[in-house]
């Protein structure tokens, strides 16, 4: 089966207009006198539409200035039906500084077609923004006591509800009567209320008075907030006490005199701190070794034996002996009254969670204190066998950054740029800052 193709004519249908000689182009000419007056006009009807038969009217204010373009002379346009009235709302008034007339950031042009000249006359013209009223509304009187009014209605609603309404809307109205609340009764009572109110707020705490309770609360040892440098925020005396400090120096002396550093390590509380030892070694090879550091150690190393021997708490003999004998009773008595509770009904002390929290965070402190305020978080933790998550919550509520060394901080510990990097410190910063408590449900 074959098929045959209709050959295409190669010549292309010319366009009717090119062909019409009759075409021919319009001419566009601006008149700006024609808004010296009125003639027709833009109107916008956002809500109702006036139907086209309705005859409108332009009234110009008296104050305007005929001097001006009519366009930007204040005008009303307005017209009405049987019904409806129809008036202007945007050129009746005196626009804002550098607002124009009408409020259109823009100008509207009328083009009116002369078909005779084949010409466009382009005349600015303004725009109209009208708004409506329902003739019959004007006539309603305002209620004189809308509440008044309102209860007397929502009452004859009820009882034609109670006499003619089904079981369900008869409790319902009945419910309602209970849990109405009478406002009339309770207006005498607002000033005394509030007098009483004022009385009793009297004996409120102050927001600073709040604060300095929550910050007395913490379990820190007593922060200096005015402090000017690291070494002022927190002060030794706080922590150990004159009384332990002047018992701890016989002991102290007999560590610096001895010879060896495996007697000194067994002179400690607790020999198992290579925390401790590593800072103890390191303090014996100085030429003047400083005395309140090594009491600094000596207590820290204490306080880790206090910790593992919290079985010994009610018995002083059996404590002191776990503490290695030679630890002073006023040390004793001081771990004992800092981070020890007796609950009622009982005599032996116990550590809670609190006190133990507490343990912890003066013994950082104190570690900051050896370490001149740059801790290594993680050797720390690992040291105590603590989450690294938990050791950096505590050093930030004492007011540390968790953060690299900077270049000062890298030469005082002796360290490179490289091992800075991958080391976590706990710096302590002053002014000392403390984060509030987290208000609100915690984010998902």
């Amino acid at each position: 089966m074959s098929t045959s193709a209709t050959p295409v004519s190669s010549q292309k249908r010319k366009s009717t207009a090119s062909s019409s000689s009759s075409s021919k182009k319009v001419q566009v000419s601006f008149d700006p006198s024609a808004s010296s007056s009125s003639g027709p006009l833009l109107a916008n009807f956002p809500s109702i539409q006036a139907p086209t038969n309705v005859p409108f009217k332009l009234y110009r204010d008296r104050k305007t200035d005929e001097s001006k373009p009519f366009e930007e002379q204040l005008t009303l346009l307005a017209g009405e039906t049987n019904g409806v009235e129809f008036f202007s709302t945007n050129r009746d008034n005196e626009p804002d500084v550098g607002e124009p007339v009408g409020g259109y950031p823009c100008r509207y042009l009328l083009g009116v077609h002369d078909p005779s000249t084949n010409t466009l006359t382009l005349a600015p013209t303004p725009a109209y923004l009208l708004s409506h009223s329902v003739k019959r509304l004007k006539d309603l009187k305002p209620m004189e006591n809308p509440d008044e009014e309102n209860a007397n209605r929502i009452e004859a609603r009820n009882k034609l509800g109670e006499a003619f309404g089904t079981k369900k809307s008869k409790s319902r109205i009945k419910t309602a009567e209970r849990n109405k609340i009478d406002t009339a009764g309770m207006e005498g009572m607002r000033n005394q209320l509030e007098e009483s109110i004022l009385v009793a707020g009297k004996d409120l705490p102050s927001q600073e008075t709040i604060k300095q309770v929550a910050d007395d609360a913490r379990p820190i040892p007593p922060p200096n907030m005015a402090a000017e440098t690291p070494s002022e925020a927190y002060s030794l005396a706080s922590i150990i006490s004159p009384a332990v400090t002047a018992s701890l120096k016989p002991f102290i002396k007999e560590l610096l005199e001895a010879e060896e550093d495996k007697d000194r390590i067994t002179m400690l509380p607790f020999k198992h701190s290579e925390w401790v030892k590593r800072r103890v070694r390191n303090l014996c090879t100085m030429e003047k070794p400083s005395k309140e550091k090594m009491r600094i150690l000596v207590y820290i190393s204490a306080i880790r034996m206090f910790q593992k021997s919290r079985n010994a708490f009610g018995d002083a003999t059996e404590l002191a002996a776990k503490m290695g004998g030679r630890m002073p009773k006023p040390l004793i008595d001081s771990l004992l009254a800092h981070f020890t509770e007796t609950p009622r009904g009982t005599t032996k002390p116990l550590m809670t969670p609190f006190t133990e929290t507490k343990l912890y965070s003066y013994m950082f402190v104190l570690c900051l204190m050896v370490d001149n305020f740059v801790v290594d978080l993680n050797d720390l933790a690992k040291e105590l066998n603590m989450e690294p998550t938990k050791a950096r919550a505590i050093f930030v509520s004492l007011g540390c950054k968790i953060d690299t060394p900077n270049a000062e901080e890298r030469d005082r510990l002796g360290l490179n740029f490289a091992e800075a990097k991958a080391t976590k410190k706990a710096i302590l910063k002053v002014p000392l800052e403390f984060k509030g408590p987290s208000r609100g449900a915690p984010k998902r």
